[in-house]
């Protein structure tokens, strides 16, 4: 017959032993989704004027089907673990990637702002259907209503909200690599969007804070009960979203005066 201390820490053991198990998985197949998104993202800043070479397509393909089963996993595996909670920070560590990178995408094809159901929406179809391109197509020039099953949710608003953030660095980076129109070899029109958008987005993001000084993320969860190290860390990222939208303002500046200088070298 056990002892009593036997029948207390056995069971204890037993849940330790699965919770580590099932946070070693979670860390695997969130490095895969965070390598692929990052991927994903490298892929589109070579895409410029909404056009994809075949091999860029190819790659884009490929890298979503993965993020796709890495998803699958997580909904299957884990979301009903009683161990959810614990395992959330990470996976929310790799959605954020994951959202920027599906943020970033989309902007750089349809020039907008991927909605929160929008992105529920594709996660669904690249999880459930095999037809990756059918999927993309949709995805980038549907306007149907959108008609989820809600089982992807483990994906949270907070997760949503803090890839934003994330998206705007990667817009000062594809603005500045493609500033100047390669046709008139003055500044593009495309370079002159990206700022309002960044502009507009920076005031909102600004409104929604000055409005709720203590909001902070924690696990995809957003919350504005006052969290030290919650604010900080969204303050900070307000802050970089401002360094990103100087340097794109800058940079346009002086493209402007430096094309001007040459137009006037060359009319004299």
């Amino acid at each position: 017959m056990e002892s009593y201390q036997a029948q207390i820490f056995k069971p204890a053991r037993s849940f330790l032993l699965q919770y580590h198990d099932e946070r070693e998985t979670v860390i695997r197949i969130c490095r895969d989704l965070n390598s692929y998104s990052k991927k994903l993202i490298f892929t589109f800043h070579r895409v410029s004027n909404r056009a994809i070479s075949d091999v860029h397509y190819d790659q884009i393909i490929e890298y979503i089907k993965v993020i796709g089963k890495c998803l699958s996993r997580l909904s299957k595996e884990f979301v009903s673990s009683v161990n959810f909670g614990q395992l959330k920070s990470s996976i929310s560590n790799a959605a954020e990637e994951m959202i920027e990178a599906f943020t970033f995408m989309y902007y750089v094809m349809t020039r907008n702002l991927l909605k929160y159901e929008q992105m529920l929406k594709f996660i669904e179809d690249i999880v459930e259907e095999e037809d990756t391109k059918m999927v993309l197509e949709k995805f980038w020039r549907s306007e149907e209503e959108l008609q989820m099953k809600n089982d992807y949710t483990f994906i949270y608003r907070g997760d949503y909200f803090m890839g934003l953030f994330d998206l705007t660095g990667e817009i000062m980076r594809y603005t500045i690599s493609n500033l100047v129109d390669d046709d008139t070899k003055t500044l593009s029109k495309e370079s002159l969007y990206n700022l309002q958008f960044m502009e507009s987005l920076y005031k909102q993001m600004r409104e929604i804070l000055d409005t709720y000084p203590n909001l902070n993320v924690n696990r995809g969860v957003l919350s504005d009960d006052f969290h030290s190290k919650g604010v900080f860390t969204m303050k900070k990222k307000l802050e970089v979203f401002k360094d990103s939208l100087s340097k794109v303002e800058l940079t346009i500046c002086e493209t402007v005066i430096r094309t001007r200088e040459e137009w006037d070298v060359t009319e004299l």
